[in-house]
């Protein structure tokens, strides 16, 4: 089966020269995740606005993020977009027959069925009412714990490349600080909101928070597992997106003749 990682950014990004090095680190890792009889294409964006945390910039790379699904659909089994903050989500579930996982709905997914009920450590505060606002669509808000479910460690961008070279030194510190205080607030489980930080985390061993029996969910690994398993259903027995009512498609032509007419061909 081969699946897709459709990831949200160049490979090139700008201010971040050794980008290549942790989207080859992290590829390797989703890579070794998958089964052997599975394999994953990983596609990077030709143009992107990069800022997931400003949602007028993630309306326009929602837009490159789907023109890349939509055009690398065919072959792949199911489909996994690159963001913890599942940016285009919903629309490429509604456009791609395939079905499409969410890395952000995959690991609150998960820590559902590993506790009683669990919380976020996401990488900037800014992203906090983003992922809120996905809980509330996921109808997830009623297994979060009740004081500040989503929190930042406000991971330095600068670290980002070195955070699967040097894991344990770049990674582990500031997640740990705010996972421990949410466990001792009573999280069961703790989620990383990040799709990088999660394998980087993993590498390092890190996998509860320390002194506690709470389980560190890396949200990228969940998404993988959940993919291969929505791939495998969709082939052998038809279970994929429903299309009768909120992912309903266009009707061909007109979906196609729109996409021509705004230059996506």
């Amino acid at each position: 089966m081969r699946l897709l990682w459709q990831n949200i950014s160049t490979r090139d990004v700008p201010g971040m020269p050794e980008a290549g090095t942790m989207w080859a680190a992290l590829e390797k890792h989703i890579a070794g995740l998958a089964f052997p009889h599975n394999s994953f294409d990983f596609d990077y964006l030709p143009r992107a606005s990069y800022f997931v945390a400003s949602k007028y910039m993630e309306l326009l790379n929602d837009a490159c993020i789907l023109d890349r699904l939509i055009k690398n659909e065919e072959g792949h089994g199911a489909a996994i977009i690159g963001c913890f903050n599942d940016p285009g989500l919903q629309e490429a579930r509604e456009s791609l027959s395939i079905p499409v996982i969410g890395v952000g709905e995959a690991g609150m997914l998960l820590a559902c069925m590993l506790g009683r009920n669990f919380g976020v450590v996401t990488v900037r505060r800014k992203l906090i009412p983003i992922i809120e606002d996905n809980v509330r669509r996921y109808g997830l808000e009623s297994r979060l714990i009740r004081r500040d479910p989503i929190r930042s460690c406000e991971l330095d961008e600068k670290l980002y490349p070195a955070m699967f070279d040097l894991p344990a030194r770049t990674a582990v510190p500031p997640f740990e600080e705010q996972a421990r205080l949410m466990a001792e607030d009573g999280a069961e489980v703790v989620v990383v909101g990040c799709a990088s930080l999660g394998p980087a985390l993993s590498l390092a061993g890190y996998n509860k928070v320390e002194g506690t029996r709470v389980p560190v969910v890396n949200a990228t690994a969940a998404a993988v597992k959940f993919a291969e398993a929505a791939a495998y259903l969709s082939e052998n027995l038809g279970l994929s997106t429903s299309k009768a009512l909120k992912y309903q498609s266009l009707p061909r032509p007109i979906f196609d003749g729109i996409r021509a007419s705004l230059g996506f061909e």
